[in-house]
């Protein structure tokens, strides 16, 4: 089934027909998906909810079967999955094919964020491993079916054994930190980077952990009802895995990344009063700093620890932080002086109104997201969510906190 490569890294299949060709954004569109899903069979909907299931059953399939756009790789020099890459054309697909020496992906290390490089690894494959685990909770033959394939990206993000010879233990996982650094093998013009490792998104670090978590919970039940204790034993260890270190993700985001006012209970501040910010953007081995790769605005700062809200966003975003920082950003994405409002044109204020009701304001969150253009769910900051699930998240938000202490918002 495996084909060698003249690069060094193996196709898991040499099937290749150009549907999808970005794992991180074709990942965040399949997760949409499966939310939706999701809140269809919660709202007593099963029929729309396994149709739903259906479609994206067939679209999460490209990825796991070789038919993706941009196909998996195994890379047996590193140990680990990658993508060949998409030298994208518009309205043509991808125009390389994938012989030796036509994966772009692993010689340039800013395609697809680095994936090549291994930038991100659990970011990207979180999402579709999350949207596996939608779809066997409805479709439990379809798991079986892939339960290897999705099992790869497991083992490529967070792998527990040592005495697996495929695959690095707890590919990007810090445990001396708690927290995870997304930073892969590229350097600067040969040099490794400066400060050292890096991470931005905490908040994608959290649901990739949640969905490993997710799918272990999902195939135990799978395995179990099919008579298989073997894996239903192996699929319970990877839910396990996967609670331990979404929890101490989640803990290590809410000291490392958000930063409460000096005395809030149960929150503590390890950064100097000097640091008046209420996020780190980038953290690094020995920086912190108020920006992202993609820029220093504050809205996508705080922007880009929130994403994407699901329901692992209740434990992740702690009220009293969100009381804290929400006047920033709302002045920063709503209320700036630049006409163009990019923060909203690029789907970032949705994550504002999302702050608005985990604040008490649902009917600001309410209102704000449903005004919202349907184009922004298909931007950069917009197309991990969609209005059902943003409208979704604001109708169950509980009672807001009482006030935490003075507000010195950045």
């Amino acid at each position: 089934m495996l084909g060698a490569s003249a690069t060094g890294r193996r196709p898991l299949l040499v099937k290749n027909q150009r549907k999808f060709s970005i794992a991180y954004f074709s990942g965040k569109m399949l997760a949409k998906m499966g939310r939706i899903a999701l809140i269809a069979e919660e709202m007593g909907r099963p029929e729309d909810a396994r149709m739903v299931a259906a479609r994206l059953a067939e679209a999460s399939q490209v990825w796991l079967n070789g038919t993706a756009g941009s196909p998996l790789l195994y890379d047996f020099r590193w140990g680990g999955v990658v993508t060949c890459g998409c030298a994208y054309k518009k309205d043509h697909g991808c125009t390389n094919g994938i012989g030796p020496y036509q994966c772009p992906g692993l010689s340039d290390p800013g395609m697809n964020f680095g994936l090549g490089f291994y930038n991100d690894h659990h970011f990207h494959f979180g999402y579709h491993i999350f949207a596996a685990a939608i779809v066997s909770k409805f479709f439990p033959d379809w798991g079986i079916k892939h339960h290897e394939a999705v099992t790869l990206l497991i083992r490529d993000i967070a792998n527990p054994s040592s005495s697996d010879p495929f695959f690095p233990v707890f590919r990007h996982k810090d445990w001396f930190l708690g927290s995870s650094w997304a930073l892969g093998i590229p350097t600067l013009g040969g040099v490794p980077y400066m400060n050292g490792r890096n991470q931005e998104s905490s908040s994608e670090a959290v649901n990739a952990y949640y969905a490993v978590a997710l799918y272990g919970h999902v195939m135990a039940q799978v395995f179990s009802s099919a008579g298989d204790p073997a894996k239903t034993q192996t699929a319970s260890l990877i839910r396990d895995t996967g609670r331990q270190l979404l929890a101490t993700e989640v803990q290590s985001a809410q000291i490392y990344w958000q930063v409460a006012n000096a005395g809030t209970p149960d929150l503590p501040r390890v950064y100097p009063e000097a640091y008046r910010p209420h996020v780190v953007g980038m953290l690094w081995s020995t920086l912190a700093q108020m920006q992202t790769w993609f820029g220093a605005e504050a809205w996508k700062v705080y922007g880009i620890q929130m994403l994407p809200i699901t329901g692992v966003s209740e434990q992740l975003l702690d009220p009293r932080w969100v009381q804290q920082m929400l006047p920033s950003f709302e002045d920063s994405c709503l209320y700036d002086s630049n006409p163009i409002k990019a923060c909203v044109v690029e789907g970032w204020s949705m994550l504002v109104h999302a702050g608005q009701a985990i604040t008490g304001r649902w009917e600001d969150g309410r209102d704000g997201i449903m005004a919202l253009p349907d184009d922004v769910f298909e931007t950069a900051g917009g197309n991990g969510h969609s209005r059902t699930s943003m409208l979704w998240f604001v109708a169950n938000r509980p009672p807001p906190p009482p006030p935490s202490g003075d507000d010195d918002s950045y």
